[in-house]
């Protein structure tokens, strides 16, 4: 799981659905989670092959890195989980 955002948005609702407790469970079972300052230059590649216009965006991606689901834009706790669930079957 990859997390694109620009420094200024993280501070709102992205930090609080990771940080709640079903959330965090989940991920952390599930997926190798970071994220990346997607205007930081060194992440161009990875910003230009995921399509990433927005902020923050979400992106699962299996291990040879093909796209297994993508969200754009905040979320609450209840549809970011479901959102994950459905992107791992």
């Amino acid at each position: 799981m990859i997390l694109h955002y620009m420094v200024w948005p993280l501070q709102g609702n992205v930090s609080k659905v990771f940080t709640d407790a079903d959330v965090a469970k989940y991920f952390n079972e599930k997926f190798i989670s970071y994220q990346i300052n997607a205007e930081d230059k060194a992440f161009a590649t990875e910003v230009s092959r995921y399509e990433v216009t927005a902020y923050p965006t979400l992106v699962i991606a299996d291990e040879t890195g093909k796209l297994l689901g993508k969200q754009v834009g905040a979320c609450d706790r209840s549809y970011f989980l479901k959102f994950a669930q459905s992107a791992t079957g």
